[in-house]
C-alpha cells in the first residue's frame, strides 16, 4: 500500500519514503518576484494563521488567531452560516507518484465534488489556481478512481471586509506541461524517482 507522509517543517512530501515535489513547487511562478521578502513572510503567515482558524472552525475546535487576521476568519464563519456549508473534507492530502498538495475542502453531492481553495490573497490569481486545482482534481480522481468530469474547482477568496466564492476552470492540459517541464528540470537535482509506478 502507498504511503504519503507531509513533514511540516520543510513543506515537503514524501511518497513511499521518496520525496516528491509539491503542487505549488511544480506551478511556482514570477508573479511575487520584486516584492519585498519581509512582505512576503507575512502574508504567508497571515494565509498560515487565517487557514488553521478556518480549519479549527470545520472541525468544531476552540479557535485562536491574531487580532490582526481575526477579520477573514470571522468573512469564513459568516459565509458557512449564509451557505450553510459543511464539507466532506477538511485539509486533505492528494497524491499521485508524481507529486502531492494538500485540499483546503472537498464537498461532495452525489456524484458530484467541489474542490475548494481558500485564498488570503490581495487578488485573486486564476492562472494559478487553474493549475492548482487541476493538480489537486487529477491526484483526487486518481485516489477514488474518478472520472475528473466529475469535479468542479472553487476558490473562496477572503478579506478583511467580504468574501467571494467563485467557481474556477481547472486548466489540465496547462498543469500537465508544467509537471512535464518540471520533471526535466529537475531530474538530476533531486531524490525523485520519477520511473516509481
Amino acid at each position: 500500500m502507498n504511503k504519503i507522509e507531509f513533514l511540516e517543517d520543510t513543506h515537503q512530501y514524501l511518497y513511499n519514503g521518496v520525496l516528491i515535489p509539491s503542487v505549488s513547487a511544480i506551478i511556482r511562478d514570477d508573479k511575487y518576484l520584486g516584492i519585498p521578502d519581509h512582505i512576503l513572510e507575512k502574508a504567508a503567515d497571515k494565509g498560515i494563521k487565517v487557514h488553521k482558524a478556518t480549519e479549527d472552525i470545520d472541525k468544531k475546535k476552540k479557535v485562536r488567531i491574531d487580532n490582526e487576521y481575526a477579520p477573514y476568519v470571522l468573512q469564513y464563519a459568516l459565509w458557512k452560516l449564509e451557505h450553510a456549508k459543511e464539507w466532506s473534507d477538511v485539509e486533505t492530502i492528494v497524491y499521485t507518484n508524481e507529486y502531492a498538495g494538500t485540499v483546503d475542502r472537498v464537498q461532495r453531492k452525489g456524484d458530484e465534488i467541489l474542490i475548494c481553495d481558500i485564498k488570503t490573497t490581495s487578488k485573486i490569481y486564476e492562472d494559478s489556481l487553474s493549475l492548482q486545482l487541476a493538480a489537486y482534481i487529477i491526484a483526487h480522481a486518481e485516489m477514488e478512481g474518478n472520472d475528473l468530469s466529475k469535479y468542479t474547482g472553487a476558490v473562496l477568496w477572503l478579506r478583511k471586509d467580504g468574501y467571494k466564492f467563485k467557481k474556477i476552470t481547472p486548466d489540465y492540459d496547462g498543469f500537465r506541461a508544467k509537471l512535464q517541464a518540471y520533471k526535466e528540470a529537475h531530474v538530476q537535482s533531486d531524490n525523485v524517482d520519477w520511473d516509481t509506478p
